[in-house]
């Protein structure tokens, strides 16, 4: 696995992940631990894709490209740069905005940020096409790149560059499984749902409505800092030849707000309203990240705290530790690690660290990487495969119990001559058991003693005492050698 964060100050970095730091498990009780630390080896390595040092220039968002080679920079200045990932080439830049040189203090503060500056709240690159989204509500398809697009005509995204007359917004995604469709929202701006026409327009294909008033008659505010797209899997009915004709369209929107809230989205219902809407933790939601499979969410909020909710009742299923400041961005996949499937939660913020954590179970803490800087973004490659790391004779021997105990084939001719090495070994200890038993036979021949009495203690006894002989006890070797002599 390898994981791409960018600073406050414009620094990419790239971590990369050895097959066995994946996913590798804390110890279970503190022996174990100490044991581990005294066998510490390096799980990951962290490399500069842009080492250049600009506050002005600080990183605001990254996207790992469709064909994982190059990383998606949006900066501060306004700049949308392609990067490749393995030498930090810079091979495109956009100037999608120019800042303003001067600031100026807000004219109007009535909707919190409603007059800030104008920064990127979303990215996405699809078929080599960038799609990028401002808080004005700029919103740009722009020309396709050349070395980011496939052969395949029928992929090609409409270009297009439009406002939705629209400020204030907080946050844009695209839906990965059509890029032709978006959402946006913000502060004062309810989920609104966009398609991308061939013509060169934007379409508002649906928008959300606020909640009913609360328990004492009052209209409840709208800020939604984040949202993301429930995958959509396509009904095993449609065949195969007709997969790529047919139109996949959003089903599901999880946004998070500031005041709180927890809300789902049906869009294929027909309702405008949440049909989950509920309160999570004590302080303002930032950010929400979808599992894979849609069925579990993780929500963050301005203090460090992560909380896993159901998507489906909004329950409180779980939560994570060990923050120290607020999460500005996370994500959630699933990394294979040998023949194990492991759901994994990322995370960055403001305390400099890069955590992983186990995304199910006890959500442990995996790996706790520290950057020097604050991270605002992080995107993972997760077609990047890992470089085995070395074993020692004690790694071998756990590789190879675990593969024999758990069916999975070997390699034959390393397995024969194992086996080969196992029967010479036997053979030669039953050979050296057989001369031992041979050399014990050959000694108890030898054991038969004749012992005469002595012809004084005959007369003091006035008997005829017959000799002692037929003695079968064993003598000791250096008696024996005495005897014969």
């Amino acid at each position: 696995m390898r994981v791409i964060v960018g600073d406050e100050v414009g620094l990419v970095k790239r971590i990369d992940f050895t097959a066995a730091g994946t996913v590798s498990k804390p110890a279970p009780d503190a022996k174990a631990d100490k044991a581990d630390k005294g066998d510490k080896k390096t799980l990951f390595s962290v490399s500069s894709i842009l080492s250049t040092i600009s506050r002005d220039a600080a990183v605001e968002l990254l996207r790992m490209s469709s064909n994982n080679s190059r990383v998606i920079v949006a900066t501060k200045d306004g700049r949308v740069s392609v990067v490749a990932v393995e030498s930090g080439v810079v091979e495109s830049v956009l100037q999608v905005f120019t800042p303003a040189t001067e600031k100026k203090k807000p004219t109007n503060t009535s909707g919190n940020k409603a007059r800030e500056e104008e920064h990127f709240i979303g990215i996405y690159e699809a078929f080599g096409t960038i799609i990028t989204c401002t808080n004005k509500g700029d919103i740009a398809y722009h020309p396709q790149l050349s070395f980011l697009s496939s052969k395949d005509e029928s992929t090609k995204l409409p270009t297009l560059t439009v406002s939705i007359s629209q400020d204030a917004l907080t946050t844009m995604k695209v839906f990965p499984q059509n890029p032709r469709y978006l959402a946006t929202a913000g502060i004062e701006r309810e989920v609104n749902l966009w398609k991308a026409t061939d013509d060169g327009k934007l379409e508002s294909v649906w928008k959300a409505k606020n909640v009913p008033n609360n328990y004492l008659d009052l209209r409840v505010p709208v800020h939604v800092t984040d949202l993301q797209f429930a995958r959509v899997s396509i009904e095993s009915s449609v065949e195969s030849n007709a997969a790529d004709s047919v139109e996949v369209k959003p089903a599901k929107i999880a946004v998070s707000t500031l005041y709180k809230h927890f809300r789902v989205y049906d869009i294929t219902g027909g309702k405008r309203q949440p049909i989950v809407s509920v309160e999570v933790g004590d302080m303002p939601l930032k950010r929400v990240s979808l599992s894979p499979d849609g069925s579990h969410a993780v929500v963050t909020d301005t203090t460090g705290s992560a909380i896993q909710v159901s998507v489906e009742t909004g329950a409180r299923v779980g939560a994570y530790r060990g923050f120290s400041g607020a999460v500005t961005d996370l994500t959630c996949v699933d990394a294979v690690n040998l023949d194990e499937s492991t759901g994994l939660l990322l995370t960055v913020g403001i305390d400099r660290f890069l955590r992983i954590f186990e995304r199910d179970g006890k959500r442990r803490l995996l790996h706790k990487i520290y950057l020097k800087h604050r991270l605002h973004s992080l995107t993972i490659d997760e077609s990047y495969v890992p470089e085995a790391a070395p074993m020692d004779e004690k790694s071998k021997k756990k590789a190879r119990f675990a593969r024999y105990h758990k069916d999975i084939p070997v390699d034959e001719e390393e397995d024969d001559q194992f086996w080969a090495r196992m029967q010479a070994a036997t053979a030669s200890d039953d050979e050296e058991a057989g001369n031992e038993a041979g050399d014990d036979e050959n000694d108890g021949e030898e054991d038969e003693i004749i012992v005469e009495v002595p012809p004084s203690l005959r007369k003091a006894k006035g008997k005829s005492l017959s000799p002692i002989g037929n003695s079968k006890k064993a003598a000791a070797p250096a008696e024996k050698k005495r005897k014969r002599a």
